[in-house]
């Protein structure tokens, strides 16, 4: 099954969506975790993503349908108090950081204008390909905390300004508890600002 999910991460965007547009898209922006029982003290995190994107439309002129495929590392910070020797308590304070590297694939809709602007928006599914934690400049794996699998929804806004080149803003989170047990109200929201050349 994982096999079979990395193949069709890698063969969706060439199958679907290539006749009308085709980008290459890299972002930067911020992360954090978000939710009800999100840690209070969780900070925001630099985002790096890289991936592309196939689009079609439905008929001349009309809306149009597609496929994302992309790469993201989501970074997370937060304070936690550390066991004191010397004091026998739980004194000690210390910021840790928290590292996810995910491959997702998304389906989106997308309305495009001819002055060069397109709002687009879907359903993905992410795959949960590592996860880091580093305390004391120590790193630990922390996959076996979260969901493999993990779906998300996203939104972009994109301006095609001085083509070949695009640049947009784009807002993706997790719709579901993230955490292994699906019992934590905690979801990973990203906002990124991307630079796109068109093919």
């Amino acid at each position: 099954m994982k096999r079979l999910f990395q193949i069709l991460l890698i063969l969706s965007p060439l199958c679907f969506g290539v006749d009308h547009l085709y980008l290459l898209r890299l972002g930067g922006g911020v992360s954090n975790l978000i939710g009800s029982d999100a840690p209070k003290n969780s900070k925001l995190g630099l985002t790096l993503t890289g991936g592309a994107m196939g689009a079609q439309a439905f008929y001349d002129g009309g809306p149009m349908w597609g496929t994302e495929l992309y790469l993201s590392q989501n970074n997370v910070s937060m304070d936690t108090t550390l066991w004191s020797d010397a004091s026998g308590d739980y004194t000690r304070k210390q910021t840790f950081d928290q590292s996810f590297t995910r491959i997702s694939l998304g389906l989106f809709l997308m309305k495009a204008w001819d002055f060069g602007f397109s709002i687009s928006a879907g359903p993905q599914v992410s795959y949960l390909a590592n996860c880091i934690r580093t305390i004391d400049d120590k790193d630990y794996s922390c996959v076996d905390d979260y969901r493999i699998y993990q779906l998300d929804a996203q939104m972009d806004v994109m301006v095609f300004a001085m083509e070949p080149f695009a640049i947009d803003v784009k807002y993706a989170q997790t719709v579901l508890p993230f955490d292994r047990d699906g019992k934590s109200k905690t979801m990973l929201g990203a906002l990124t600002l991307g630079v796109s050349y068109l093919f």
